[in-house]
């Protein structure tokens, strides 16, 4: 008796995989959007939107960025940027919060266009205070807004301002080691590494992609910068 059902089950599951599947993956979805409908509880005035590519993420009309587990913290880029870890078509990436945005709230961005902050303030990521225009547009802001730095790479936003103390600290070569085989894991992020060693998420990418580690040692006091 027990056979014959088991057959029955076997059968059944395999004439109706497809299906069966289907509705597990749209049930799963449905608690995913409604677990996320309660981390993501709105503001006065604030609008959530799922961001595109991504059912696990969404970004507000006031420029947060809401994830599984909740509100995202965003860190610091060294030229003024938020940036946050989110996973948008598979992958674990860095992104920079306006850039989640405007994809949201303004649709993916035309080629060879900028985001632009209307107000030249790069922290206030609100969909409204977001635009795409041409570089021209770009630096034409910067100088009414007064924050145009010229051609010189800066180490942050503006020279009146007191740099990050994240930008000047230095990793020794066995820091970075260590972090790329923590990386090489699978298990950790970005901003995970950057708090773990305190410095800027920019640093970590650095050494993850950029050079060997020891082409950036100071054999004086065996530090990478």
């Amino acid at each position: 008796m027990n056979t014959t059902k088991n057959d029955y089950r076997a059968t059944y599951y395999a004439e109706n995989r497809e299906r069966i599947n289907s509705a597990r993956r749209a049930k799963r979805a449905e608690l995913s959007r409604q677990r996320l409908a309660e981390l993501c509880a709105p503001l006065p005035g604030e609008e959530w939107q799922p961001i595109p590519g991504s059912d696990n993420y969404r970004a507000s009309s006031l420029g947060r960025i809401c994830g599984p587990r909740g509100i995202l913290k965003p860190q610091k880029h060294l030229l003024g940027y938020r940036i946050v870890d989110v996973a948008i078509g598979g992958r674990h990436i860095s992104k920079t919060v306006h850039s989640l945005v405007a994809l949201t709230f303004h649709g993916p961005r035309p080629e060879g266009l900028d985001i632009c902050h209307n107000d030249g303030d790069k922290t206030n990521n609100a969909a409204s205070n977001l635009r795409y225009d041409t570089r021209e547009g770009n630096l034409a802001d910067n100088y009414k807004n007064g924050t145009y730095l010229g051609k010189t790479r800066v180490r942050y936003p503006l020279s009146t301002q007191a740099p990050d103390p994240r930008l000047l600290r230095k990793l020794t070569v066995a820091d970075v080691y260590e972090i790329r085989r923590l990386w090489q894991t699978g298990e950790t992020y970005l901003s995970h590494l950057a708090r773990q060693y305190d410095v800027d998420a920019s640093t970590i990418r650095h050494h993850l992609f950029g050079n060997h580690p020891k082409r950036h040692t100071v054999v004086s006091n065996a530090t990478v910068h």
